[in-house]
């Protein structure tokens, strides 16, 4: 029992923290407004606190401080005033660390959930000291320390799990330093909002496109006048209609090729959820991601219909960028931070 009420305590002191953090984080959006970009990090931006290590230090400083004026010993006051000195030095240096730093963030590239959104930041030393150990978090994360030489900068990247399709927001940026000693922490808050599209997870297996479709007016190709001269075999793709293949010549030398007639045209195959089985919606938004990404793997066009919103048939890259956004953005909320 004493157990379980230690773990619910802590959770409600965590809770309580949260809270309190998130309340500070308001008042100071409510001071500061939301920040423009580059941001530049000034005195009023800046907060300081010791750390556990900076209050042992502390307690033990003050302790050599008593023990000292108990024994009026002037080698102990010599050493808890220098040590004392050591202190304060070190609170100075750990606030100038980020004073000045420029923060610029960048974006980060589409991923698919599973997948690490890379979140990246441009850091700016205009000054003329070097600035050691600097940490940028997104909630719970966090990139490794940098340091920054004199007036120079430095590419810095927070790795956040993609967990959720959709869009994954932070409407806040730290920047943080221990530096020196790890008695102390500086921060400041940026009010900067960054986000990353999460694509949904492809299917794992190979999933058969939907049959290309004949253009209107023209029967497959295969009837009317004009519209059967042979044009010759190409490679087999995932959706081709059985009765094109060329099964001669798969009895010649076993490669499926397709027949290809001139006068007449094949429409692109359109990807359609409601076309799917019923079932999970994240499952069959994977099973259009995986069609989507192979049409383009294998150089061919494809549209994409989903309920009440579609894309004409297309190829490329950004053709398919487009696609996967699209089911990112399909019946998810506008945004979401994770935890």
């Amino acid at each position: 029992m004493s157990r379980a009420g230690v773990m619910v305590t802590g959770g409600r002191g965590r809770r309580r923290e949260r809270r309190r953090l998130n309340r500070l984080r308001q008042w100071l959006l409510r001071s500061h407004g939301r920040d423009v970009t580059p941001l530049t990090l000034k005195r009023r931006r800046l907060y300081i606190l010791p750390s556990q290590q900076g209050l042992v230090f502390a307690l033990m400083v003050f302790t050599m401080l008593l023990g000292a004026m108990n024994y009026d010993n002037a080698m102990g006051y010599l050493l808890a005033f220098l040590l004392g000195g050591v202190g304060l030095a070190a609170m100075h240096h750990a606030h100038r660390n980020l004073l000045g730093l420029v923060l610029t963030p960048l974006g980060t590239d589409p991923v698919h959930v599973g997948q690490t959104a890379l979140y990246r930041f441009r850091l700016r030393n205009p000054g003329r000291v070097t600035r050691y150990d600097i940490v940028l978090r997104l909630g719970a994360h966090h990139s490794r320390p940098v340091d920054l030489p004199a007036d120079a900068e430095v590419l810095v990247t927070v790795g956040v799990p993609a967990r959720q399709r959709g869009r994954q927001t932070f409407a806040t940026v730290i920047v943080e330093s221990r530096h020196p000693g790890n008695l102390f922490r500086v921060w400041s808050w940026a009010h900067l909002t960054v986000t990353a599209t999460i694509w949904p997870a492809p299917a794992t297996q190979p999933i058969d496109l939907p049959p290309a479709l004949p253009e209107s007016g023209h029967d497959g190709g295969l009837s009317g006048s004009g519209e059967e001269d042979f044009a010759g075999l190409r490679e087999f793709h995932r959706g081709d209609a059985p009765r094109r293949i060329a099964w001669k010549a798969y009895a010649r030398d076993q490669s499926l090729r397709v027949k290809q007639f001139t006068g007449s045209q094949e429409s692109p195959p359109v990807l359609d959820l409601a076309a799917l089985p019923a079932g999970d919606l994240e499952q069959r938004l994977s099973v259009l991601a995986r069609q989507a990404m192979d049409c383009a793997r294998a150089g061919r066009s494809f549209g994409l219909r989903l309920p009440g919103v579609g894309l004409a048939p297309a190829g490329g890259r950004a053709h398919l960028e487009e696609a996967l956004t699209l089911m990112a953005d399909f019946r998810t909320a506008d945004t979401h931070e994770p935890r």
